[in-house]
């Protein structure tokens, strides 16, 4: 549970790409927070420790895209047609930031406590 608490923190800037006002309420932050823990475990499943953070960001986006979309599709409820298509746009930009930062976070957590990456063969030292 002090995972999710740690990728909770990404929960406010996934609202926050959303847009404010269509960001209201505790719905909302459930509807981020579930993407944002999808994200998180796929991270997890998906690191092995060595690429990239952005390539992995790139392979766990398409395994979260039930989440993003149902994220996408509350959060932009109630706009008119053209502030919806900017909203997606918007939404769409910041995803693979928004996906490598909770990598990013994933391999903090592990290493804070001494996890070896899922992926990775354990080496003797």
């Amino acid at each position: 549970m002090n995972r999710l608490i740690s990728i909770a923190k990404f929960v406010v800037p996934a609202l926050l790409i959303a847009g404010a006002a269509q960001a209201d309420g505790l719905q909302d932050q459930a509807i981020a927070m579930r993407y944002v823990t999808c994200l998180a475990h796929a991270a997890d499943k998906y690191d092995d420790g060595i690429s990239d953070a952005a390539i992995i960001a790139t392979r766990i986006t398409p395994v979260c895209a039930e989440q993003f979309s149902r994220e996408e599709t509350a959060f932009s409820a109630g706009l008119s047609v053209s502030e919806q298509a900017t909203y997606r746009d918007a939404m769409t930009s910041q995803q693979p930031q928004l996906a490598q930062n909770v990598v990013a976070e994933e391999r903090s957590w592990n290493r804070a406590h001494h996890h070896a990456m899922p992926n990775r063969v354990a080496q003797n030292d």
